[in-house]
């Protein structure tokens, strides 16, 4: 198996993004079985469908390979 998906509940209130990680399954068929689950479940029944998302990632693979910087260096070097 060379991916998996990836299926998270994101959305915005107060202007803050929230997000919760539902989990990671080896099939986009399973992936979405979990989102049927939970669509009508309490709190996530008060969010429309789009609200779950599904995303195919690629395993055995290193994330931010190059670093990082924070929100201020990056605020600073926009500015430049």
């Amino acid at each position: 198996m060379e991916f998996v998906y990836r299926v998270e509940h994101v959305y915005e209130e107060d202007g803050i993004e929230e997000v919760k990680f539902i989990g990671v399954f080896s099939s986009m068929e399973k992936a979405q079985e979990v989102v049927a689950q939970l669509i009508y479940k309490s709190g996530f029944i008060n969010y429309p469908m789009d609200a779950f998302q599904i995303n195919k990632t690629k395993i055995d693979r290193i994330g931010w390979a190059e670093g990082f910087c924070s929100l201020e260096e990056a605020l600073d070097s926009g500015a430049k």
